[in-house]
């Protein structure tokens, strides 16, 4: 047999109206409000949830009585010190505040701004080291090295007027080697008529902030 799904609209509609009348504020069982409160927060909801100044004008015009029950109820409304509450209208006067957070800041990088005003070869010097997780075997060697004599990284040296960039390789980052492999960079460049007059660095590395390096910067600017 076919069969097919009905719906009685009139009782669909028996349970929100039963549901509304249990949880309604100016509900007669409220004992939370008195007459009077109920009925200016039934014509502040009933007037668009206009101020209760309003609503209580309007009560004292008496245009909104239209029986002596009523006009006695409003009279008694206008004497009230406080109006109640309305859940509605604070919840619509809220605002929405952005999620807490850390600020960023992006700096935009302007090109060639390090090596603004220098324009002499050796004027301007960037020093920096280099990690490789991958161990490199030395010129030297015939594959029979320990893991701690193979290069480990080096040092970039990177001329700031023409750009030339030098590679080091060395087995430690340290002070000893990162000297080593300054004064490579000083040879070969006295080789080519350059002399490097001023280093700069992040101070990161231990080895470009350490006094060993600070003493050989300052002997060599000296001699």
């Amino acid at each position: 047999m076919p069969t097919s799904t009905a719906y009685c609209y009139s009782d669909a509609m028996a349970e929100p109206q039963a549901l509304k009348s249990a949880v309604s504020t100016v509900n007669a069982e409220n004992m939370n409000l008195s007459e009077p409160e109920k009925e200016l927060l039934r014509w502040h909801c009933q007037l668009g949830h206009i101020s209760f100044r309003r609503v209580l004008f309007l009560m004292r015009s008496g245009i909104l009585s239209n029986s002596e029950s009523s006009c006695r109820l409003h009279t008694a409304a206008c004497k009230l010190a406080l109006p109640p509450k309305c859940a509605a209208c604070p919840y619509g006067q809220q605002s929405r505040h952005s999620a807490p957070g850390t600020k960023t800041t992006v700096v935009q990088d302007r090109a060639g701004v390090l090596k603004k005003y220098h324009l002499l070869p050796g004027q301007r010097v960037s020093v920096d080291h280099f990690v490789c997780s991958t161990k490199g075997r030395l010129q030297t060697s015939l594959g029979k090295t320990a893991d701690n004599d193979m290069f480990t990284g080096g040092c970039l040296i990177i001329d700031h007027a023409s750009n030339f960039v030098h590679v080091e390789n060395q087995c430690h980052l340290n002070t000893h080697e990162t000297i080593k492999a300054k004064e490579a960079f000083e040879l070969m460049c006295r080789d080519h008529g350059v002399i490097p007059q001023s280093y700069l660095s992040d101070n990161n590395g231990k080895a470009f902030s350490s006094a060993g390096f600070t003493a050989h910067l300052s002997s060599s600017s000296k001699s």
